[in-house]
């Protein structure tokens, strides 16, 4: 199969279309014109290069929980979706979450999920995103920010990020009304300051 003309699909732009990717065990291609162009299993390789999905997701092979949670937020990350709050509510069976849907919320809808996420796992990589989209930066009210990402899209360059598991040192709490609660190791910036510390996530 011609990948340029694969890669143009609309369908892997999607947020909702993640999960009818990943979800079913059977998956097939048509054209526009109703002509069968393939079986997911067949164009594995084809559909990991457009979206970097590993192939031992598409194959079913492997289950979701073994990639870390900041790795499969960027399967979505540069995804698309008409509302907002679909970034998030788009994600619940890729987290194998569930929460109240409610509208008007916005970007606050990702950190609701983020929340709901930490519930279930001591999983660090959920802090493993970076500023590299200077749009959502710039946007208002984002001068500030915690522990957790804002928007999806700054997961985009988390995919090959590894969760420490078992062996992790630290453990996260999830929020309460005063933010983010965890209990992590912390070091000084440096020998000559005692006031700033860091924290080496365990991913």
């Amino acid at each position: 199969m011609d990948l340029n003309i694969l890669s143009k699909s609309r369908w892997f732009t999607r947020g909702w279309t993640l999960q009818e990717l990943i979800a079913p065990t059977k998956v097939v291609f048509f054209s526009k014109e109703w002509k069968k162009l393939a079986d997911k299993t067949d164009i594995v390789d084809i559909i990991n290069e457009i979206i970097g999905i590993p192939e031992s997701i598409l194959l079913k092979t492997a289950e979701l929980a073994t990639f870390s949670v900041a790795a499969r937020m960027s399967w979505a990350s540069n995804r698309e979706t008409t509302r907002i709050e679909d970034e998030a509510y788009s994600l619940l069976g890729l987290f194998g979450t569930h929460m109240p849907l409610l509208s008007g919320e916005k970007e606050m809808v990702f950190i609701r999920l983020q929340a709901e996420i930490m519930k279930s796992t001591d999983d660090q990589s959920i802090f493993a995103w970076a500023w590299t989209d200077l749009k959502v930066k710039k946007e208002k009210g984002w001068e500030i920010t915690g522990l957790l990402a804002r928007r999806l899209r700054l997961f985009v360059q988390s995919s090959s990020i590894v969760s420490m598991g078992i062996w992790s040192k630290g453990t996260v709490r999830g929020m309460t009304n005063r933010g983010t609660r965890a209990k992590l190791f912390l070091l000084p910036a440096s020998e000559e300051n005692h006031v700033d510390f860091v924290k080496s996530l365990d991913c």
